[in-house]
């Protein structure tokens, strides 16, 4: 008899040689872009994301200059991780972004490393037809010009549009008023600012930029006023504009129609046939007040079955209008408010949100739902033999057929804060949010039983130290969590806990839903209360509030300042942390719990910038409460880091990054000789070399990045090794002709081989390319490329569960001696053939076109092989 069952072997699971925690957190692999990107686009992200245990989460945080917080989006598994921002959302400007993982095991990693601290940055260009004709523009986005700012020491934040690289081939002066401030300028891509050494003057200021060729002929030349201080903002010379003048109006609409059809397997669910997104935006601006509108609207047309589907999901409409003011900032529909790093932060809210600004007190309040109402399907029949039985009020017996709804999720927020002095700032943030159980309107009770219905409230108070002009602050945050199954009991509250009936119920009517005995039971899975339950029989408010409260509650305190000497620049930042594994805040999804410990790093600036040393050093540790698991494991961190940026010469960053992982028993565990202890060690290298040269009239631009990281654990031995090398490398080239061709190359490879003799090595190969042409005076934008991504993991030598073998002995499994086949365990690929172009039918009228054409190939199993052709048209109107 001959079996096969081949296991499903994807790139996201590349590392999946041991099911155990290894400590390392997933390791990323980034698929470059390869279209446009322009504003009103939609942009999608596509990473491989590789890791010894199977991944929980994934999730993109993107963040433009028009939104207060970063905004996540959950990543879906495709071949590889994909998630796409809605055009509606992307603007002119610079879009920052980076990527979260976490594993079964709660190890969790971002990408880039650090990431908001650290974050990726891409343009967005302007519509084409909106470029000036001279193609290069500086806007000052902060100080807002004619805007008065009540900081006297602000950073100048500069966006440039460079697309011909203007700046590398011509002289850039910025002045102050009468200073030349040029040699102070930091350039990071195309954001470009300047932190003024000493405090302004209060009054008008002038910002003059001035690009000039090498024979000193001004090229560009642009006047920003601002007001500083109390003084008044620069008036224009001239006659005073009426208001109709001084009213601004900007508006566009678009249509996308997303054509997507599959060949070689069924339509998955995910990927509609078709998608017609209608989207609008009007932004008004009169003098310091602000109202901007934006509307996304999704249909399907030709595939009924995503339609009937996507009745069954949440809904991908937006709604969003925003009236901002010196005072008083409102937004109504879909956002992303943030409050502070445990409570509220990156979770999208559907409702109001409003923000109170007065002088040294801000007061945020937000109200909506988190997640929309799908309602439950249920349908009864007398007589079933595949339905669920249940008898109503009289008796009957009655059988139920139930589709499962999604109860709507409530969400309200209050974040206050006062900042005395403007030096000390002292906050309180909470919110509750809970499952309406009522909003499924459920005929029968016993329906209840196929949900979870949860209720989670959190309470923070901040503080926050901070002078020299925002540059060093000490703050420190102190959070409390509640979270409960609202359909649990409540008589252990009652006995055990000692409340009373009353209070309780008084509890219950302010939170707004019950309290349960999860509250008082707790568990590592995050029910519970994040802190000790108070014993009210012997109830010591202090002690509670500092041995519990405090030591054993949620807590982070972090520093940072700069430190500014003749000959150097340092920047310092540390932060000591407690999350235990039951604190929970549905606010910020990618906040990582059950660890506590000390993260602290430096970085000093020599030679004008030119060199650049850096140091981080992290020890945590997890099993907060010392009850979740059986051993308690340290890791500690050193990193160590080196970068050069002489003119002229390439641009290198070195860093090496040492991880020891140390496990003791768990205090109280009965038989810690039976444990095997973590005890490994992680050495990581990383280079990142960059160049920008000119050659033949023509700019590039070449950046690569290689990591080699090193895994050895002390418990290997001969038959059980789970020591590997990685190593991955990134590469790009690209070139801007002086005529309007561009070009792009990228590369890289990324393979982990086992020291395990019996385990095979895993690669992956990516590479990519894109040209791109305009034509028509720059009407008419075309471009062509390619990217492809290729895994392999070759055969083993050993008989693994799936493979075929011959059953000598019959009895239904392998035994030794019996033959086999040793297969390949992974030999797959995804190639992306991507083509558009863009058309300027009219002044302010656009077309744009694109196509995709993927392949994915799979020589261990055929049946995951398929073909997708994807074709995007986009009308665009704005005035």
């Amino acid at each position: 008899m001959k079996c096969r069952n081949i296991t499903l072997m994807v790139f996201g699971f590349a590392l999946s040689l041991f099911a155990q925690d290894d400590g390392q957190p997933p390791t990323f692999v980034s698929v470059p872009q390869i279209g446009n990107i322009t504003a009103g686009s939609p942009i999608q992200f596509e990473i491989v994301i590789s890791d010894a245990s199977p991944l929980e989460s994934v999730r993109l945080y993107y963040k433009t200059r028009e939104t207060r917080g970063f905004t996540s989006v959950e990543m879906e598994k495709d071949v590889n991780y994909i998630a796409e921002i809605p055009g509606f959302e992307v603007i002119e400007g610079v879009l920052e972004y980076y990527f979260w993982a976490k594993d079964a095991y709660n190890n969790q990693a971002f990408y880039p490393e650090g990431g908001e601290r650290n974050p990726l940055r891409i343009k967005v260009g302007r519509f084409e037809s909106e470029i000036e004709p001279e193609r290069f523009s500086i806007q000052m986005l902060y100080p807002e010009p004619n805007v008065q700012t009540d900081d006297d020491k602000p950073t100048f934040v500069f966006l440039v549009h460079d697309p011909d690289n203007l700046l590398e081939k011509n002289n850039l002066r910025v002045v102050l008023n009468t200073t030349d401030v040029s040699g102070k300028l930091i350039r990071d891509g195309a954001v470009m600012t300047y932190i003024p050494e000493r405090q302004l003057s209060g009054g008008s200021q002038e910002v003059k930029i001035l690009l000039q060729d090498q024979s000193g002929k001004p090229l560009f030349m642009k006047r920003y006023p601002v007001s500083i201080g109390k003084g008044s903002p620069i008036a224009d010379r001239g006659e005073r504009p009426a208001w109709q003048d001084k009213l601004k109006i900007n508006a566009n609409v678009g249509l996308d129609s997303d054509y997507d059809i599959f060949y070689g397997k069924e339509q998955p669910e995910n990927r509609p046939m078709d998608v017609h997104k209608a989207s609008a935006r009007v932004r008004f601006r009169y003098g310091k007040i602000q109202l901007n509108t934006s509307a996304l609207l999704n249909a399907h047309v030709m595939d009924e079955k995503a339609h009937d589907l996507s009745l069954r999901r949440q809904p991908l409409n937006r709604l969003r209008v925003d009236f901002r003011s010196p005072l008083l900032d409102v937004t109504f529909g879909d956002a992303s408010p943030e409050f502070t790093e445990l409570t509220l932060k990156g979770t999208r809210v559907r409702g109001l949100s409003a923000w109170l600004k007065l002088g040294w007190w801000h007061t945020a309040y937000v109200q909506g739902t988190t997640r929309q109402l799908i309602k439950p399907i249920v349908e009864t029949h007398p007589d079933s033999i595949h339905w669920q039985m249940m008898r109503n009020l009289t008796g009957d017996t009655l059988y139920v057929n139930h589709d499962k709804g999604t109860p709507v999720r409530e969400f309200r927020g209050l974040s206050t804060s006062m900042d005395f002095y403007r030096h000390f700032r002292l906050g309180v943030s909470a919110f509750k949010s809970y499952d309406d159980v009522s909003s499924l309107n459920l005929e029968y009770e016993p329906l209840e039983d196929h949900y979870l219905f949860l209720a989670n409230s959190v309470v923070g108070l901040n503080s926050e130290l901070h002078f020299n002009h925002e540059r060093t602050v000490l703050s420190a945050e102190l959070a409390i969590s509640a979270t409960n199954d609202l359909r649990a009991d409540d008589s252990l509250l009652i006995h055990e806990g000692g409340l009373d009936t009353t209070l309780l119920n008084d509890i219950n009517d302010l939170l707004g839903y019950p309290l349960t005995d999860d509250i008082f039971l707790g568990s590592a899975q995050g029910m519970g209360l994040s802190i000790p339950f108070p014993d009210l029989d012997d109830f010591d408010p202090a002690s509670y509030l500092i041995e519990d409260v405090v030591k054993r509650g949620t807590y982070r305190i972090a520093f940072r300042t700069p430190l500014d000497l003749k000959w150097l620049q340092v920047d310092l930042n540390s932060e000591y942390f407690r999350v235990p594994a039951n604190f929970v805040t549905i606010g910020n999804p990618s906040l990582q719990t059950d660890i506590m410990g000390l993260r602290s790093g430096a970085r000093i600036r020599l030679i004008k910038n030119q060199l650049s040393l850096t140091g981080r050093y992290e020890n945590t540790f997890d099993n907060v409460a010392g009850n979740t698991k059986n051993q308690t494991t340290n890791t500690e961190s050193i990193v160590g880091g080196i970068g050069l940026n002489f003119f002229g010469l390439p641009m290198v960053n070195y860093s090496m990054r040492i991880m020891n992982r140390l496990g003791e028993p768990a205090e109280g565990y009965e038989n810690p000789e039976e444990l095997t202890l973590n005890d490994n060690v992680t050495i990581t290298h990383t280079v990142s070399p960059s160049y920008q040269f000119t050659a033949f009239k023509t700019q590039f631009n070449i950046n690569a990045s290689y990591m080699l990281m090193n895994y050895e654990d002390a418990n290997s031995t001969d038959d059980y090794n789970t020591n590997y090398l990685t190593q991955s490398l990134t590469t790009a080239l690209t070139a801007g002709f002086e005529f309007p061709l561009s070009m792009t190359l990228g590369g890289g490879f990324s393979t982990t081989d086992p020291e395990d003799v019996t385990q095979a090595g895993t690669r992956f190969i990516i590479h990519s390319s894109r040209v791109g042409y305009k034509w028509m005076n720059n009407r008419l934008n075309t471009y062509i490329g390619y990217s492809m991504v290729d895994g392999f993991r070759d055969k083993n030598g050993l008989f693994d569960p799936g493979e075929s073998y011959t059953d000598s002995n019959e009895d239904g499994q392998y035994n030794d001696g019996e033959s086999y086949i040793d297969e390949i365990q992974l030999d797959n690929s995804k190639f992306t053939l991507k083509a558009g172009a863009g058309y300027k039918i009219m002044k302010n009228f656009t077309l744009d076109g694109n196509m995709d054409l993927i392949v994915v190939s799979d020589e261990v199993d055929v049946e995951k092989e398929y073909n997708e052709f994807r074709f995007r048209m986009k009308l665009k109107y704005w005035f």
